[in-house]
């Protein structure tokens, strides 16, 4: 398939590196399909409880707040730093603070998002000592739009491989700890 042009932007899109997509599928500007939303700058890990709603920050979901701002699925960029473009995906309630972009999509599958993006160098990046990306930068990200039904049937085969991740990265430490006894 020959990616479409964007007329709304002066360059080109360019085929997404996922290679040859279906007929029927189109490319968009991610900032066509998606909302965009800084992390609560005003919020930092010292606010940190021993449990509660998960908490992101730009290296990842690393702690635990006794509130949340957010629910439903998303994906979170880390926007700052030297591994600024890696994503985490959200689901349920959870907050996303300093150093991150929330990405939800109503028009695309938040898994397929998420597996699409988890690309730390899709995002162009600026700055040279401390590398960012700006929510401008993201919105201009080529992103392969699935019909629905394609979208839908995706989102299944993604639930059912997150699901085994899980399962596998849950049992990974008590196998190692096993074959030490």
């Amino acid at each position: 398939m020959t990616a479409s042009r964007d007329t709304s932007v002066d360059s080109p899109l360019v085929e997404p590196h996922l290679g040859p997509l279906p007929e029927e599928w189109q490319v968009v500007r991610l900032g066509k399909t998606a909302t965009f939303d800084w992390g609560n700058t005003s919020l930092t890990k010292s606010l940190y409880k021993p449990s509660g709603y998960v908490a992101f920050r730009a290296t990842g979901p690393d702690g635990f707040l006794d509130f949340y701002e957010q629910s439903g699925e998303a994906v979170i960029v880390s926007a700052v730093g030297a591994r600024c473009g890696k994503c985490f995906y959200a689901s349920g309630r959870w907050t996303a603070i300093k150093n991150t972009i929330i990405i939800k999509s109503e028009q695309a599958c938040s898994l397929f998002l998420y597996f699409y993006l988890d690309d730390e160098n899709i995002c162009a990046k600026s700055g040279t000592g401390q590398p960012f990306i700006s929510v401008g930068k993201a919105k201009q990200v080529p992103f392969p739009l699935p019909r629905l039904p394609s979208s839908g049937r995706f989102r299944i085969c993604c639930a059912r491989c997150s699901g085994q991740r899980r399962l596998a990265s849950e049992s990974s430490p008590r196998l190692w700890n096993s074959k030490r006894a």
